[in-house]
C-alpha cells in the first residue's frame, strides 16, 4: 500500500468524528463532533448518514503535492470512480468557510466544467489538522498536460485546428463560471481534463479561502504559480487574471515543438520579469501558427492588468468566436442574442407578477437571460398555485414558449424547478391533444435529469412532472421510450437518503409500469 493510501485510510476513519453531508437540498452547518458515535450531522434536519469510508473505497493515490493530495475512489453506491482531493486548512473556521464556498460550486452544471459530487470536512486528531475533501468526476483519459507532453516528446506542433477547438472548450467553461461570479484562480493544463468524447473540460476550481491560505500558497509548486497572472502576488484573482492563465495554457500548446516542459516553465515565468520575452517566443512560432492565433496570445498575456480584456470583451473577438463555434454554436448564438437584448429586453417584473399574460410576455422578451426567465417562471409558478383558473390563460403557444425557455436555459437550476412545477400543474387540466403530451415537450425531462444529475431538488421537480404526465397512456409510452425509467433509477441511486425524492420516484415507476 502506498504511503498516501494509508494516510487516507486513517483520515477516512476520522469522518465518524467530524463529517458533513453535502446534499444540496438542505442548508448545511458544520459542527465539530467530539462523540465518536456521531457520523454526519445536519443542523437543519438532523440528517444522519454513513461516514466517508462507508460510501467510498480507495482505488489508488493519484498524486501527492500542492495544494492537496488526490485519490481515485470508488463509490459503493453506484460503483463509479471519482476523484477525491484532500486539502489541509488552517483551522476549523477556514474549513467551514471553504466548505460553504465549495457548496456554491456544486450548483454548477455545464458540459465544459467538471461536476462536483460531494464535499466533506475531516479532522485528523493525531496531526491536529482539518481538511476539506472534494469529490468530483474522475477522467480516465487524463488531462491537457499529458497531451502537451506527448507532443513535446515528439517535438511536434499541435495542429492549429486542434488548438482552436480546445481553446473554445476551455473558454466555454470560463465564460460559464465568470457569468456566475466565480473565479477559477488556478487554470493550468493539469486542471483541464479529457472526457471520453475527447473534449476538454475545466476542473479543480479553487475557492478564495483555500487559495488565500498561507499554507497553500507556500506549498505551491513552480508549475502551479507560473500560470498565474503577475498581479496575483499583490491583489485578488479576478476574471482578467484567469484569462492570463488561459493565455499561458494557449502558449504552452503553441510551443510543444520548441520547448520541453521545464524549458517552457522557465520561459513563461520570465514573462513576468521581462515582458519582451513574449515577443521573442511569438517570433519563433510565427511561421507555424496564424496571426490571429498569435494575436490572441498577445492579448491574454499582456503584463498590465488594465490592458487585458475581461471575459465579455474577449468573446467579442471574431477569432475567439470562431474557436467557440467549433464547440457549441447554440451557446454562441445565445450569447450573441444576449448582447443584442441586454439593454432593450431586460426589465423588472415586479409590477406585473400577478398578470399571467404580462408574465408570459416577460419570459418571451427575456428568454436568453436566465435570471429573468427564472424570475418569470417563479412568478408563473405562484400564479398557477394560487389561482385555479390561471391555466386557462396559458394556451398551447404559451406552453410551447415555456418548454423553449427551459431548453434555452437548461443549466439553470431555478428555471428547471419552476418550469417543471408550472408544467406539472398544467398537465392536470390538459386535454388529450395537449402539446404537453408530445415528444417536443417530454424530451426536455430527460435533458433536465441528465444535466442536473446531482441536484436532488431539480430531480424531484422533474420526477413530479413525469408522475403527472404518466397518467396519460401516450405520454407514459413516450417517457419510457426516452429512457425515463433509467433516469428515475439514476436519480434514486444518487440521492438514496432523500426520502421525498425516493418516494416520488417509486410512485412514478409504479405509474409507468401500470401504463
Amino acid at each position: 500500500m502506498r504511503q498516501c493510501d494509508s494516510v487516507l485510510l486513517s483520515s477516512m476513519e476520522t469522518f465518524e468524528k467530524f463529517s458533513i453531508t453535502s446534499e444540496p437540498s438542505r442548508t448545511i452547518s458544520a459542527v465539530l463532533v467530539e462523540d465518536e458515535d456521531e457520523d454526519i450531522f445536519d443542523e437543519t434536519n438532523h440528517f444522519r448518514g454513513p461516514p466517508l469510508n462507508k460510501i467510498y473505497g480507495i482505488v489508488e493515490c493519484l498524486s501527492k503535492g500542492s495544494p492537496g493530495t488526490v485519490y481515485i475512489v470508488k463509490s459503493k453506491e453506484d460503483q463509479q470512480k471519482y476523484a477525491l482531493k484532500k486539502v489541509e486548512c488552517n483551522d476549523e473556521s477556514d474549513a467551514i468557510n471553504a466548505f460553504t464556498e465549495e457548496m456554491e460550486l456544486k450548483k454548477m452544471d455545464h458540459p465544459y466544467v467538471v461536476g462536483y459530487k460531494d464535499f466533506f470536512i475531516s479532522y485528523e486528531k493525531e496531526a491536529s489538522s482539518v481538511f476539506i475533501n472534494i469529490i468530483s468526476q474522475y477522467f480516465e483519459h487524463g488531462d491537457l498536460r499529458q497531451m502537451i507532453r506527448d507532443f513535446q516528446e515528439k517535438k511536434q506542433p499541435i495542429p492549429e485546428d486542434v488548438v482552436k477547438k480546445i481553446v473554445g472548450e476551455i473558454l466555454e467553461g470560463v465564460v460559464y463560471i465568470h457569468e456566475r461570479g466565480i473565479i477559477h484562480r488556478n487554470i493550468k493544463p493539469s486542471n483541464i481534463f479529457k472526457k471520453d468524447s475527447g473534449a476538454f473540460v475545466l476542473g479543480d476550481l479553487g475557492v478564495s479561502t483555500l487559495m488565500g491560505d498561507m499554507r497553500t500558497n507556500t506549498r505551491q509548486t513552480f508549475s502551479g504559480v507560473v500560470y498565474m497572472a503577475p498581479e496575483t502576488n499583490t491583489q485578488p484573482h479576478d476574471e482578467k487574471s484567469d484569462l492570463y492563465s488561459v493565455g499561458g495554457v494557449l502558449l504552452n500548446m503553441l510551443t510543444t515543438h520548441l520547448y520541453r516542459e521545464d524549458e517552457f516553465y522557465k520561459r513563461l515565468g520570465k514573462l513576468k520579469e521581462d515582458p519582451e520575452t513574449l515577443n521573442e517566443i511569438l517570433e519563433e512560432i510565427s511561421e507555424t501558427f496564424s496571426k490571429s492565433m498569435i494575436g490572441v496570445v498577445q492579448t491574454l498575456l499582456r503584463f498590465k492588468h488594465a490592458s487585458r480584456p475581461n471575459t465579455f470583451q474577449l468573446i467579442k473577438s471574431g477569432f475567439i468566436q470562431e474557436c467557440m463555434s467549433q464547440v457549441d454554436s447554440k451557446q454562441l448564438d445565445k450569447r450573441s442574442r444576449q448582447k443584442e437584448t441586454r439593454d432593450t429586453k431586460t426589465y423588472n417584473l415586479v409590477e406585473n407578477r400577478c398578470d399571467t399574460q404580462k408574465v408570459l410576455e416577460y419570459i418571451a422578451d427575456t428568454i436568453d437571460h436566465e435570471a429573468c426567465v427564472a424570475d418569470g417562471l417563479s412568478a408563473l409558478a405562484d400564479l398557477v398555485r394560487d389561482n385555479e383558473s390561471a391555466h386557462m390563460h396559458i394556451d398551447q403557444k404559451a406552453r410551447n414558449l415555456l418548454s423553449l425557455a427551459m431548453w434555452d436555459n437548461i443549466f439553470n437550476k431555478d428555471v428547471q424547478i419552476s418550469g417543471c412545477y408550472v408544467l406539472s400543474n398544467l398537465v392536470v387540466f390538459a386535454q388529450p391533444d395537449d402539446i404537453l403530451f408530445t415528444p417536443d415537450v417530454i424530451t426536455i425531462i430527460h435533458k433536465i435529469m441528465t444535466s442536473h444529475e446531482y441536484e436532488p431538488e431539480v430531480q424531484l421537480a422533474a420526477v413530479n412532472l413525469i408522475l403527472a404526465l404518466s397518467a396519460d397512456e401516450r405520454a407514459s409510452r413516450i417517457i419510457v421510450q426516452l429512457g425515463g425509467i433509467q433516469d428515475i433509477l439514476t436519480a434514486m441511486k444518487h440521492a438514496r437518503y432523500h426520502a421525498t425524492l425516493n418516494a416520488v420516484c417509486c410512485m412514478a415507476l409504479w405509474s409507468l409500469s401500470v401504463d
